[in-house]
C-alpha cells in the first residue's frame, strides 16, 4: 500500500516538476555580445586549452541549409559558463507545445557558447542540462530565430522541487528530520495556508537534502501548518507521518522532525472467531478542530488495504493520531460494522462482523408462472423527507427468486421490479413495501396502445414525439414519432405524453391503457429561415427566442443552412440567433412572426467581447450572458481571474449580464457596451 502511494504521488510531483520545467525562467535573458544572425559558420578560434577532465569534449552543432541563427550561452546559477552543456532547440507554438525536435544533442564549448543554424522564422525553446557537483541541473529559454546573445542560466532542479529558490524575502522553510536528528533522504512536504475565514490552500514540495521551502503571505495566511508523509531517512528506512503547526508565517526557518514509522494493527473474524480474508480496511484521522484538512490532498488518509488470509491488516506511515477504523467490501452475508477507534502504536483492533437479514423475492407474471431475469432493486426509504436511496439490486434466477443477503434488519424498505429487457409484455412494478422478508410479487401485462395526436380541429399531426413510459413519473420514459397519420403504437404503456417543440403540451394518464389513446395538441406555428451562402457546417447551434421567455428554445440548423422551429405561439415575435460559425460568423434576426413565410438572410460577421467580472467575496462561480430583448441568447463561464470572451456577437450596442450566487441567492450585474473595448461588470 506504501508503496503504490508513494510511486502515484511521485509521479504526480514529477509531472509537477516537467511543467516547472515548461515555463520560461527569469534566469534567461538577452545579452548582446555579438554574431551574425545568418551565413556560414565563422573560422574556429585559436587552438586553447582543453575544458577540464570533469566537462565532456564539445561536440559539433549539426550541420543544417542556410536560415537564421540563433546563438547565445549557457551559465551555472554562480554565471561560470556550463562547459559541455547540452542543448537542444525545439521549434515552440504559442501554448509551449512543442511540435518536432531535430538533429542530435550538441554540447556548449568551453565559454558555454552554443549556436544552432537553419532555423526556420518562429520561436523555439532551447532546452539545456548539465552535470556539477554530482547533481543536475536544467535552463530554459524561448527565443526567435535569429536572436543573439540568448543566456540561459541553469537551475538545480532538485531545489526546485523543493522550493528552495523561491524568493528568499517571502521563503518558510521546513528543516526535516528523521528521529535520531538527521536531514531525510526523501520525502513530500504539503505546506497548509490557513486563512481568517478557516479555508485552506496547500502547496506540495519535495526535500533536498533534508529541507523544503514555501513562499507565504503574512498578510493573507494567519498561520501555516506543515505536514510530511512517506518518508525515508539516509539508511532508507521508512519513517511515519507528522502535521506540524501552527507555525507563524514569518517564522522564516523551522524544524520538523519526523517519528520512526507507526502503524494501526488488526484482524478481521467472522461471528464464529473464523478469519476473513479480503475486507478492505480505510483509515480516516480524527483531527478536531483543523477542519480545513482536505481529504483529496495526495497526504489524505491512507488507502483502504486489504485483510490477508489470516485476516490480519496493518497500515503504517501514520501521524500521532486517532483513528477511526473502517470496513469497506465486506463480503455476504455480513454486516458493515461500526467503526472501529485506534491509535497508531496502540494494541491490535479485533473487528467482528455480524451477519445480516437474508430474504427471497419471488417474481411471477399474471398467469402465475416465475419471471427469470427481472431485477430487483431495493431501497431505503428516508423516513424524514420521505425519499429514497438505492441500495442494491438482484437478478431472479429460472425458479423467478432474487436472493439478497446482509441487509440491515428492521429498515423501512421499498422494492422496484423490471421486467426481463427485450419482454415488451410486462409491466414494471413500483414502490412495493418490503419488510425484508421473503416477498413474491407480480408483474402485470401491458396492452399495445394506438396513439392518435390531433389538433384542435381534429387534424392529425403527424411527426410528434410522443414520450411513454411503464411508471408515473416517466422515470424510464421512451419516445417514438407519429406518422403521417399522427399515429404510434407503444407497448408496456402507463402515461403517454405529447412533448413540445417549443411551447405546448398535451398529457393523459391510464391505469391500464389499451386500445386507442387520443391526445390533443395545439401544434402551434412555424418559423423557417434560410440563410444565404451557409458553408456546409453542421451542428452549428440555433437559438430561438421572445420576450417573457426564462431562456431560448435551441436547435441545429440544417446542412442546407435551413433553420425551422414548430409548435410556437400564434402572433407572438420571435428573435434567431445562429452562430457562432467556425470563420466567427452569425446571424441575429428579430422580428419573426410564427406562420409568415419562410425568411431568407445571410450571415454577418461576429466579433468576440472580452471583459472582466467584479463579485463580493464568497460567492460561487460566474457566469456572463448576452442579452437580447431581456432574453439571454448566449452566455459563457467566467474564468478564475474574472476573465471572460464572448465570441459570435453581432455588431451593435448590448446588455451583457453576470450573475453568480451565495447562501443560496442570486446576484446579478449589467453592463451596456459595444464590444469595441474591454467590458466591465460589478456584481452587488
Amino acid at each position: 500500500m506504501r508503496g503504490d502511494r508513494a510511486a502515484a504521488v511521485a509521479v504526480g510531483i514529477l509531472l509537477a516538476v516537467a511543467a516547472w520545467l515548461a515555463l520560461p525562467r527569469g534566469g534567461a535573458s538577452v545579452v548582446p555580445f555579438g554574431g551574425d544572425e545568418r551565413g556560414s559558420v565563422p573560422p574556429p578560434p585559436a587552438a586553447a586549452p582543453g575544458p577540464p577532465p570533469s566537462a565532456p569534449p564539445p561536440s559539433p552543432a549539426p550541420t543544417r541549409a542556410p536560415g537564421l541563427v540563433l546563438k547565445g550561452r549557457v551559465v551555472f546559477p554562480d554565471g561560470t559558463p556550463a562547459a559541455g552543456a547540452e542543448y537542444e532547440a525545439v521549434p515552440e507554438d504559442g501554448d509551449g507545445t512543442i511540435r518536432d525536435r531535430f538533429g542530435p544533442v550538441p554540447t556548449a564549448d568551453d565559454d558555454g557558447a552554443f549556436r544552432v543554424e537553419g532555423l526556420d522564422p518562429g520561436r523555439y525553446a532551447i532546452l539545456v542540462s548539465a552535470r556539477r557537483g554530482g547533481r543536475t541541473v536544467l535552463g530554459r529559454a524561448v527565443a526567435e530565430a535569429g536572436t543573439r546573445g540568448l543566456v540561459v542560466t541553469l537551475v538545480d532542479e532538485a531545489r526546485a522541487a523543493a522550493g528552495l529558490d523561491l524568493p528568499p524575502e517571502t521563503l518558510l522553510v521546513a528543516r526535516v528530520s528523521g528521529p535520531d536528528g538527521r536531514p531525510l533522504s526523501s520525502g513530500f512536504v504539503a505546506f497548509w495556508h490557513v486563512h481568517d475565514d478557516g479555508t485552506a490552500d496547500v502547496e506540495s514540495r519535495l526535500m533536498d537534502e533534508g529541507r523544503s521551502g514555501e513562499t507565504v503571505d503574512p498578510a493573507r495566511d494567519t498561520e501555516i501548518w506543515i505536514e510530511v508523509c512517506l518518508a525515508y531517512d539516509a539508511d532508507g528506512t521508512a519513517l511515519g507521518s507528522v502535521l506540524h503547526g501552527p507555525v507563524p508565517p514569518a517564522a522564516g526557518e523551522v524544524e520538523v522532525r519526523v517519528p520512526a514509522d507507526r502503524a494501526v494493527e488488526g484482524v478481521v473474524r467472522d461471528p464464529d472467531g473464523r478469519p476473513v480474508a479480503g475486507v478492505k480496511v480505510a483509515l480516516k484521522a480524527e483531527r478536531p478542530g483543523l477542519p480545513w484538512r482536505s481529504e483529496t490532498s495526495i497526504f489524505a488518509d491512507p488507502d483502504a488495504v486489504p485483510t490477508d488470509a489470516l485476516g490480519r491488516f496493518r497500515v503504517g506511515a501514520l501521524e500521532d493520531a486517532a483513528y477511526l477504523v473502517r470496513l469497506r467490501e465486506v463480503p455476504k452475508p455480513y454486516l458493515v460494522p461500526a467503526a472501529v477507534e485506534a491509535r497508531p502504536g496502540g494494541p491490535p483492533v479485533d473487528v467482528r462482523l455480524e451477519a445480516g437479514a437474508s430474504a427471497r423475492v419471488l417474481v411471477l407474471d399474471e398467469d402465475g408462472r416465475p419471471v427469470e431475469g427481472a431485477t430487483v432493486t431495493t431501497f431505503r426509504r428516508d423516513e424524514e423527507d420521505g425519499g429514497r436511496a438505492a441500495e442494491e439490486d438482484a437478478s431472479t434466477d429460472a425458479s423467478g427468486v432474487a436472493v439478497f443477503e446482509g441487509l440491515v434488519p428492521d429498515v423501512p424498505r421499498i422494492l422496484d421490479v423490471d421486467p426481463p429487457a427485450g419482454t415488451g409484455h410486462l409491466l414494471r412494478v413500483r414502490e412495493v413495501p418490503w419488510d425484508t422478508g421473503d416477498a413474491t410479487v407480480r408483474l402485470g401485462r401491458a396492452a399495445e396502445v394506438e396513439v392518435l395526436v390531433q389538433d384542435p380541429s381534429g387534424r392529425p399531426v403527424p411527426d410528434a414525439t410522443i414520450w411513454w413510459s411503464s411508471s408515473p413519473d416517466l422515470s424510464d420514459a421512451r419516445e417514438a414519432r407519429t406518422d403521417a397519420r399522427g399515429i404510434c403504437r407503444i407497448g408496456r404503456a402507463y402515461a403517454p405524453e405529447m412533448v413540445y417543440d417549443a411551447e405546448g403540451a398535451a398529457k393523459t394518464t391510464l391505469a391500464r391503457p389499451s386500445g386507442r389513446v387520443v391526445l390533443t395538441v395545439d401544434a402551434g406555428e412555424a418559423v423557417e429561415v434560410r440563410i444565404r451562402g451557409w458553408p456546409g457546417e453542421e451542428y452549428v447551434r440555433t437559438r430561438l427566442f421572445r420576450a417573457g421567455m426564462d431562456g431560448p428554445a435551441s436547435g441545429f440548423a440544417r446542412a442546407d443552412g435551413t433553420v425551422r422551429f414548430c409548435g410556437l405561439r400564434h402572433g407572438a415575435s420571435y428573435g434567431l440567433y445562429v452562430g457562432p460559425l467556425e470563420d466567427g460568423r452569425c446571424l441575429l434576426l428579430e422580428g419573426l412572426v410564427p406562420g409568415m413565410p419562410a425568411r431568407e438572410a445571410s450571415l454577418v460577421p461576429g466579433r468576440t467581447v472580452a471583459g472582466t467580472v467584479r463579485q463580493p467575496e464568497g460567492t460561487e462561480r460566474k457566469t456572463v450572458s448576452w442579452m437580447v430583448g431581456g432574453v439571454q441568447v448566449a452566455w459563457t463561464d467566467v474564468g478564475e481571474d474574472g476573465g471572460f470572451a464572448l465570441e459570435g456577437i453581432p455588431e451593435g450596442s448590448w446588455t451583457f449580464q453576470a450573475w453568480t450566487w451565495r447562501g443560496g441567492r442570486t446576484l446579478r450585474g449589467r453592463a451596456e457596451s459595444t464590444g469595441e473595448r474591454p467590458v466591465e461588470i460589478e456584481i452587488r
